[in-house]
């Protein structure tokens, strides 16, 4: 071989060495890049895997609190329930109307609470029949609950 192919070849050689560092490091950052690629990945799934969870464990709480919600209404309905199955109406008329000097009051029995069970049979024999009246505070009142009780056959 003679001298100038000889330096041919050995230019060649040192570009190819060159080439092939400089792929190599772009190897290695392409390398380092997919890594941390994957890394934000994993922390992304797990990001979303958490608000999946918080979303599930808020949709439960909210459930929760609208059981509790409807249960409070029942136990009112049920409460009122015991002056007859059209109280809830009456209530509800008396409500909506709007001639009232004062709105009615009651069922009484709703606000009086029973502390000691022993006087139970007393207070009912004494108070019993007063337990479902309205408290009103004028005879204009009263005749406009009288015609919500008609109305409803109470």
């Amino acid at each position: 071989m003679n001298r100038a192919r000889h330096d041919e070849i050995k230019s060649s050689l040192s570009s190819a060495e060159v080439e092939q560092a400089s792929t190599e490091a772009r190897l290695q950052d392409a390398r380092s890049q997919s890594h941390e690629a994957s890394e934000a990945l994993e922390i992304a799934h797990n990001q979303r895997r958490s608000v999946i969870e918080n979303i599930s464990r808020v949709q439960r709480e909210i459930s929760k609190e609208e059981q509790g919600l409807r249960q409070l209404h029942d136990q009112k309905r049920d409460r009122l329930n015991i002056y007859g199955t059209a109280i809830p109406a009456v209530i509800e008329a008396i409500k909506q109307e709007r001639r009232w000097h004062r709105e009615p009051v009651g069922p009484l029995g709703i606000y009086v609470k029973l502390l000691k069970p022993e006087w139970g049979p007393t207070l009912e024999s004494v108070i019993g029949q007063s337990l479902g009246a309205f408290g009103v505070i004028d005879y204009h009142d009263q005749k406009l609950l009288a015609n919500i009780t008609r109305r409803y056959n109470w």
